[in-house]
């Protein structure tokens, strides 16, 4: 048993296994197996999988690659060309994007209830923008 955060997590090295289950499932070792490995002082990169080595990655990318399609169909194209932007991120304003969330019950206040506190000095009514306190130096 390791305790890693006040929590703790049954280990077993010997079948490789860690109760919080992300050693099972990425088969790379979580920081339990590594906390077991230091106390009895057993090199954790045993536990990593092969497949995370670099050997591994060069082997799954070493094959011929071909390019999809024909280059015959590809017809030749001497004119220089321009870049068309989609209309659908053209921004017609400048400034953050309106929003599209829609409220619902959950948003809504009581008239009791106040909208607006300053974050420079807590009090309720306005804004850091419009504080009247900001040209004061070290009120808020």
């Amino acid at each position: 048993m390791t305790q890693l955060g006040g929590h703790k997590w049954a280990v077993n090295l010997n079948e490789r296994y860690c109760q919080c289950g992300q050693f099972t499932t990425y088969h790379y070792p979580c920081s339990h197996i590594i906390a077991a490995c230091g106390i009895v002082s057993i090199n954790l990169y045993q536990y990593i999988d092969v497949v995370y080595t670099n050997d591994y990655i060069l082997r799954a990318y070493s094959a011929q690659w071909w390019p999809l399609g024909n280059d015959d169909v590809i017809l030749p194209f001497d004119e220089p060309w321009t870049l068309v932007p989609d209309p659908s991120f053209i921004h017609d304003r400048k400034g953050r994007p309106r929003s599209t969330w829609l409220r619902n019950e959950m948003d809504w206040r009581l008239p009791s209830q106040t909208r607006y506190k300053c974050g420079r000095c807590g009090t309720v009514g306005h804004n850091w923008r419009n504080c009247p306190l900001q040209s004061q130096q070290g009120s808020c």
